[in-house]
């Protein structure tokens, strides 16, 4: 009880200073933040600041220009205005590479680097890109990741409370949801950020514990086979549906199966065999896929 009220405390006093302050150097504390704000976190090594820290950006004018964030904070105000920044202390490098044993070697560079994270609440990173120039654009990242999380906000809060099969597998399907909605420049991302939730649904998955986990199994594979088509791969979509056909299908995943369907039927113009299957999906599910076949076009 006293955490939480000393957390309030210093978000109240946050809310109530200009931009101008200086950034969160509390994860825990940054997070509780952006989640009023719906944004995303603007994370950085403290230590990188030690040294010269490159940060490109274009003026008012037009003018490309760089400033050194280490000594520099007259871009402060801007990146408040999209994110919440956070110097990471290097004593936290252990609980965040802990998280990550389990992901890509992109996604462990990522972190190791010295470059800018974009993370989302449960620190989980979106920007995982190598970026070859060496230096950030703070254009770039405002134009691509400054984005309103309220869409996720109940998902994202219910897996930090806690993290199980349901909050995960949840959050994932949320943020396949939320990739169609952006744009095309971030949806990969997107994608990718929400397959790290549905990777960590299936390593919650127990199936001694579970009633059906031949059903939930293929609830997961056919929400990663929906991510393919929010990317536009209806070929490898169609391929790993024909592998899910030669089991029989549980009744909770018909709707989603048939929404699947309905899009590959869509993009190869058989309009007959997709009408055919409208009355087996749910109006949320067809709802999705029409957006889905909406941005592929």
């Amino acid at each position: 009880m006293k955490k939480f009220v000393l957390i309030s405390a210093i978000l109240l006093s946050t809310l109530n200073t200009s931009y101008s302050q200086e950034w969160f150097t509390s994860f825990e504390v940054a997070t509780s933040f952006a989640k009023i704000k719906n944004r995303l976190l603007f994370v950085i090594w403290e230590d990188s600041l030690n040294d010269a820290y490159p940060l490109a950006f274009t003026d008012e004018k037009g003018k490309g220009r760089f400033i050194d964030l280490s000594v520099d904070d007259s871009l402060d105000a801007l990146i408040w205005e999209h994110f919440v920044p956070v110097k990471l202390p290097e004593d936290q490098y252990d609980t965040f590479i802990s998280k990550a044993k389990n992901r890509s070697l992109s996604y462990k560079d990522k972190l190791n680097d010295e470059s800018i994270k974009i993370m989302d609440y449960n620190g989980n990173i979106l920007n995982t890109k190598p970026n070859y120039n060496g230096y950030d654009n703070l254009n770039m990242l405002i134009k691509k990741y400054a984005l309103n999380t309220s869409f996720l906000k109940q998902d994202l809060v219910n897996y930090a409370k806690q993290r199980n099969f349901t909050t995960a597998f949840n959050l994932a399907t949320k943020y396949s949801d939320f990739a169609i909605l952006t744009d095309k420049l971030i949806r990969p991302e997107v994608i990718k950020l929400g397959t790290i939730y549905l990777d960590d649904a299936r390593a919650l998955l127990i199936p001694e514990t579970a009633d059906n986990p031949e059903a939930y199994i293929q609830r997961l594979d056919l929400t990663a086979i929906k991510m393919d088509l929010v990317l536009n791969k209806p070929r490898k979509a169609n391929r790993l549906l024909k592998k899910l056909e030669k089991n029989a299908l549980a009744d909770f995943n018909t709707s989603l199966y048939n929404s699947l369907k309905y899009i590959i039927f869509k993009t190869n113009e058989d309009d007959d065999s997709a009408n055919l299957l409208k009355d087996a999906i749910s109006s949320s599910d067809l709802k999705k896929a029409e957006f889905i076949l909406k941005n592929n076009n």
